[in-house]
Formats: structure tokens, sequence, C-alpha cells
């Protein structure tokens, strides 16, 4: 599938502010399954500095270093890029790699130990065990804390696409344009959240059974079939696995990802994968943030 994006984001300012830099995570990941064919992005005020480099996930960031004061900062980028993967289940699993908690080995084991990190998250337990079983849950996580091999039948493949599913269905998809993801905990209290916190909660549930999980920002192509002038950035979940490596999930729309998303960030902490961040100083200034997505898909190459 191919795309065509228009995005532009614009920070407008009470009064006259000077901006420290900003790191911009706003370039399309190139993995062997999206292939940029045009990208432009434009700055204004102009950065004096500007730096593009990988931060420790692995992305693709613009540091940028400005002088004066300014009434706006804006983003402008076109992107025209293909996707490749259409079927996100393009990989055979070995069963023994299946198991839950997962058993990353070696160097693997070291380098998903940040997207393995759990905190307590108060009703969890309670969400998890309806979906899975008490006796799996227990059995996972003594494995978990032990060490053991875990010998209760359910494969990390069926847990991730149930978990996809249930929240796909058990929450009401809303907009939230400011603030961060809410925390795991806050979303299992509602029953209306944006894409950013349903992905914590799918990380938080997955990392709870010992699976590798990371949180996505980026694009998706969205529903065809309907008019959709207005659009938002779109969060979503990868899972680690041993065959098949990164592999994305959705929780707003139920289901696996293929080639209807286009990531732009990944990282274990939302904060990492934020398009934008920054700070700026000026006496008594607020700041209003501004973004317009048009996306269009299915373009000839």
């Amino acid at each position: 599938m191919t795309y065509a994006i228009e995005h532009i984001t614009r920070y407008d300012f009470s009064s006259a502010v000077f901006l420290e830099p900003h790191t911009v995570r706003l370039n399309p990941r190139q993995d062997g399954t999206t292939v940029v064919l045009e990208h432009t992005q434009a700055v204004v005020p102009a950065p004096f500095a500007r730096s593009r480099a990988l931060d420790h996930h692995g992305n693709v960031t613009d540091r940028l270093w400005f002088s004066g004061t300014t009434e706006r900062l804006s983003i402008r980028q076109s992107l025209r890029i293909t996707s490749l993967r259409d079927n996100p289940f393009d990989y055979i699993p070995d069963p023994a790699s299946e198991r839950l908690p997962q058993l990353y080995q070696g160097a693997a084991a070291t380098a998903l130990a940040p997207y393995l990190a759990t905190d307590s998250v108060d009703g969890l337990r309670a969400f998890l065990i309806p979906l899975v079983g008490s006796a799996v849950y227990n059995d996972i996580q003594t494995a978990r804390t032990t060490g053991t091999i875990a010998d209760h039948g359910l494969s990390c493949s069926e847990f991730v696409m149930l978990l996809t599913q249930t929240l796909s269905e058990r929450y009401e998809a809303i907009v939230r344009e400011d603030g961060e993801a809410w925390p795991a905990e806050h979303t299992l209290r509602e029953r209306a959240a944006s894409c950013r916190d349903l992905t914590v909660l799918f990380c938080a549930a997955c990392r709870d059974l010992g699976i590798a999980s990371r949180f996505v920002s980026g694009y998706q192509a969205g529903d065809p079939d309907q008019d959709q002038d207005t659009r938002d950035l779109h969060a979503w979940a990868e899972v680690y696995t041993t065959d098949g490596g990164w592999r994305g999930f959705d929780p707003t729309l139920g289901l696996a990802v293929a080639d209807e998303h286009i990531a732009l960030a990944a990282a274990a902490d939302p904060v990492d994968a934020a398009p934008v961040t920054g700070s700026f100083r000026g006496t008594g200034a607020r700041s209003h943030l501004h973004h317009e997505i048009h996306l269009t898909t299915n373009l000839s190459s």
C-alpha cells in the first residue's frame, strides 16, 4: 500500500517565547517492510542547528536548536511511502518459542529487558485472570519467578490476539489530543480510552505475562469507506517474538498490524515515542497545540 501524507504540527504561544532544544520523532521507520519514496520537512522558525541521529531505541530523531524569540513553532512534513507487509503472520513459530512466559535467551534477553520491565498495576491481575484462567495465570507467574518452563497450553500468539480483540471490544475509542497516555490502572477503570491509553494497558498486560512489548506511534490508513478529512496520529503496540521479531498489534482496532500502519517511533515508554518533545521560556506564556494530517492511500507508485 502506498501513502501520501501531509502533516502539520503547530504550537501557538500566547506571547513571545524562547524555544529550548526540541527532539522531533517524525521520520518514518524503514525496517525492510516500508520504503520511503519522498520525505520533506520544514520547521518555522528555522533552527540555527539541527542534528539527525538514532536514539537508544533505534528511532531516527531530529534534534533542533533555536535562537531568538517566536510566537509560533511549526513543523510541516510531506511523505510518500510504501508499506510492503500484507501478512502480519508471515513467519512459522517454533512451538517451544511460543510458551508463556517467553524464554528470551542470551543477548536478546539483555536487549529486551526494558520492554519486560513491569510496575505494579492495580486491577491488572483481576483483568487478566478471566482471560487466561487463574491456573494458567498462576503457572506463568511461578515460571517467571523461578525461571522454570510453564506447561499450560496457552501460546503467546493466542494470548496476544485475545488481548488485542478484548481491549478493542470492551473500550470505546476516544480522541484525546492533549496529555500523556494514561497509566494502565487508570484505563482499567474507564470504559473509554484513546489509542495511546489502550496501548499502555496492552503493554502492561503483555509484560505481566513475560512478553516483551513496546509503544509505537505513527500513521494508520483508516477506513477507506469513510470520509476522514480529520486525522490524528495513532498508537499501537509491538511484541517481540523469537521467530518473527517485533510484530504489531492494534488494541484500538482489534487487529494484527500489516500494511495499514506506518511507524514513526517505538519505545518502552510512550514518552520516548512522542512526536515532538521540548520546552520553552517565557513569563506567563501558554502554548496551544494544533495539528492537521491529510492522508491518502493506494496511490500509483
